[in-house]
């Protein structure tokens, strides 16, 4: 009785202990409650003011807000506001039309989202879409004098105070002139931090650590950057995978995009990695190199066999030889190479290969008995398919007759 008493005390003090530990973990969500186009004091001007819940807990680090379009697309993480907003006392967060990263044009709907940051924790997001802004009355003069009205500026999301607003020395005035957007730079800041890549050693399966890279871009701009392409002309550097979303490169932020070095065949390998980014022709070039080894030589002959016609009473099974080599010329580096193994298969009934498969060593030859054995009449007609590791699959035509 005893027993059964302390088990069900100790029971209770778990399910307390729980209960506590789960509402200790339970952070406070941040939730919109409106926003509205508002006029701001100081350079900002107008932007968007945020009424929330309000968080007063002391532990919370700070707000992340993201502000994107209301078209359908995606967030993207970079275009954040300052995420040191931290409004404890206070229920309304006003962001500015500009923040560096993220320009708000009059007269378009946007989408807001934000959520509160609790050291390593984050709360789920609050979201709130239909929103558009309203510019309010804004003088015609033209402050920075870059051809630009100071309301055309605010409608277009621009700096009054700036008469190059995307640091690109061409002023705002003359891009508008060309067509061009004055809040993205004419020619793409970026860096290639790897212009040479030496792989080393490496065979085709790439199971040595050093086949396996990555190209690393910077932009060193103060505006996002976009890579329109990154490719190879060596299909043997391969390009891992590059989507649109590591393309946009934050202003001082890099990406890091992998490359493979995969050989086909040995010796030395060189290729030419371009990095074009979108809408300039200043095409950046990582030179690459590496040493195929390990690969096998393959060598198969010949590439037909016909045994011609034959007497289907005839019980003596014809034959012909299938020649597979493994060796090196003078000008071939042996040390590059390995053991060749391979299968063979048949796609014809009545012809078939003495072995379905063996392991060659290096500098030495097989011939390997083909038999057709013409069971009945007719045309015998078909492929031997010789799968190597190392040189991929092979095929030699086979053909027989019998009457």
């Amino acid at each position: 009785m005893n027993f059964k008493k302390s088990v069900n005390t100790l029971t209770t003090v778990l399910l307390c202990i729980l209960f506590i530990s789960t509402s200790a973990l339970a952070y406070e969500n941040i939730e919109i409650r409106n926003v509205s186009p508002q006029t701001l004091e100081g350079p900002a001007y107008y932007g968007l003011s945020i009424t929330t819940s309000g968080i007063s807990d002391p532990n919370l680090s700070a707000y992340e807000i993201h502000v994107k379009l209301d078209n359908g697309n995606p967030y993207e993480a970079w275009r954040a506001y300052n995420t040191q907003l931290k409004p404890y006392a206070g229920e309304t967060i006003n962001i500015p039309y500009r923040n560096g990263s993220v320009a708000l044009v009059a007269d378009q709907n946007y989408c807001v989202r934000i959520r509160a940051v609790y050291g390593a924790n984050i709360t789920r997001w609050s979201v709130q879409c239909g929103l558009r802004l309203v510019l309010p009355e804004s003088p015609t003069t033209d402050t920075d004098g870059d051809g630009v009205n100071d309301r055309d500026e605010y409608a277009l999301g621009l700096d009054p105070n700036n008469r190059d607003t995307d640091s690109d020395s061409v002023a705002d005035g003359i891009e508008l002139e060309r067509g061009r957007d004055p809040d993205a730079p004419e020619n793409t800041r970026i860096v290639i931090r790897t212009p040479a890549m030496d792989f080393g050693l490496g065979n085709h399966r790439g199971t040595y650590p050093n086949q396996h890279q990555f190209i690393e871009i910077e932009n060193v701009g103060p505006h996002p950057a976009l890579i329109k392409t990154i490719g190879s002309d060596n299909p043997e550097f391969h390009i891992g995978a590059f989507s649109d979303v590591i393309s946009y490169i934050a202003p001082d932020n890099k990406i890091f995009v992998p490359i493979s070095f995969l050989p086909k065949t040995r010796g030395v390998k060189t290729g030419l990695v371009t990095v074009t980014p979108l809408d300039t022709p200043d095409v950046q070039t990582i030179n690459v190199q590496g040493v195929g080894g390990q690969i096998p030589q393959c060598s198969i002959s010949p590439s037909f066999i016909n045994f011609g016609t034959v007497d289907v009473h005839d019980q003596a099974v014809k034959t012909a030889d299938l020649t597979i080599s493994n060796k090196y010329t003078g000008a071939d580096d042996e040390a590059l190479g390995a053991p060749l193994v391979f299968t063979i298969k048949s796609t014809v009934n009545g012809i078939t290969a003495a072995t379905t498969g063996f392991t060659l060593p290096k500098n030495k030859e097989l011939k390997i008995p083909v038999l057709f054995q013409h069971p009945q009449k007719g045309t015998y007609e078909g492929r031997l398919e010789i799968k190597i590791d190392g040189c991929g699959t092979k095929t030699v035509k086979i053909k027989g007759v019998a009457r």
